[in-house]
Parts: structure tokens; C-alpha cells; sequence
């Protein structure tokens, strides 16, 4: 029972002191537009046609964007400076259509608006996802840097690991949308 009171202990320290990353602190907005609409046609045609965003984004009906801001704290010794702590939050914003006047429209084409929207959010939602992925991969590669002569070489280490890992990740939203057909693979089909 004192060996196992022991290594319990052991572990307990052995994790605290060597900085375990915790999970990143997550923000996520939803906001939605209004679609306004009676039949299935007339929806449809006002989802094709109604362009958010700016640029490349233009051309769908939803999206999502997600940002992520690190943060550390440094153990300075005499001769090297290392990392104590990190800490991430992901900002992440759904932009999103709401149909608004469902009441004067037949049940079937309700039903297919309802599977629209659940499927479109799990996808936005998918994007959403590589933020939170990148915050802790963030997190974690930053507390297994070594430790660096000075604390401006390491804090200059820090930001280019991020931003790469930002950029991996940004990669990957824009092969989730090559391999989902940007959701049309995961239902993101009204008509």
C-alpha cells in the first residue's frame, strides 16, 4: 500500500513538474442570417445565390472561421531560459443561414431544411474542429521545446512553431472541403 501511496505521488509530481498541456479555452459564435423563403425552390435558389464572406468564400452558404492565440510563461535560469507553462484559446465563428419563416411550408420540404442545417453545422462544425486541433498541438509542442540560451531566442522559437502548426491546419480545411466536396459528402444538399 506505501508503494502504490508512493507512485501515485511520484506520477502526480513527475506530471506537474513537467507541464502537462492542458486543454485549449474554446470560443465559438454562431451566427446565422435569414433565409426567407415558402417552398423547397425558392429556398434552394436563395442558398445558391447568396454568396458570405469575402474572396473565396464568396460562393458558399456557410461558413466557419477560427483563430488561436498561445501564450507562455518562462522558467529564466542563469544561463538558459525555458518554458513553464502554455495556455490556448480558439476563437471560432459560425456563420450559418436560418430559414425564418418555416411555418408556411409543406412538412416534406421542413424535414429536408432540418437535415440541411444538421448536416451544413456538422460540417462548418469540422472546421471548427482544426482549430481546436491546432491549439493543442500548439500547446503541446511548445512545452517539449529545449531550452534556449536566451528567452528571446525561445519566445521567437515558440511563434514560428505555432504559425506553422497553424498553417498545417489551415491545410487541412482546405482538403476537408476537396474531400467532403465542401459537405455535399456529408449531406450538405437541400435539393
Amino acid at each position: 500500500m506505501k508503494l502504490a501511496l508512493f507512485s501515485l505521488f511520484s506520477l502526480f509530481v513527475f506530471f506537474s513538474a513537467s507541464g502537462v498541456a492542458a486543454e485549449p479555452e474554446v470560443q465559438a459564435e454562431y451566427q446565422y442570417y435569414p433565409i426567407r423563403g415558402k417552398g423547397a425552390e425558392e429556398l434552394n435558389r436563395i442558398i445558391k445565390g447568396r454568396g458570405l464572406g469575402t474572396d473565396k468564400w464568396e460562393k458558399f452558404s456557410a461558413y466557419a472561421r477560427w483563430d488561436v492565440q498561445w501564450y507562455y510563461k518562462y522558467n529564466r535560469g542563469s544561463d538558459h531560459c525555458s518554458i513553464a507553462a502554455v495556455t490556448t484559446k480558439v476563437r471560432i465563428a459560425y456563420y450559418m443561414p436560418k430559414w425564418v419563416n418555416p411555418a408556411g411550408a409543406d412538412q416534406n420540404t421542413r424535414l429536408k431544411w432540418e437535415g440541411f442545417a444538421k448536416a451544413l453545422a456538422t460540417h462548418e462544425e469540422g472546421h471548427g474542429e482544426h482549430g481546436i486541433l491546432a491549439a493543442r498541438e500548439i500547446e503541446e509542442f511548445i512545452l517539449q521545446l529545449p531550452p534556449q540560451k536566451t528567452c528571446g531566442e525561445l519566445s521567437l522559437l515558440c511563434d514560428e512553431l505555432a504559425k506553422s502548426i497553424i498553417q498545417k491546419y489551415r491545410e487541412q480545411d482546405v482538403k476537408y472541403d476537396e474531400e467532403t466536396n465542401h459537405g455535399l459528402t456529408q449531406g450538405v444538399v437541400f435539393f
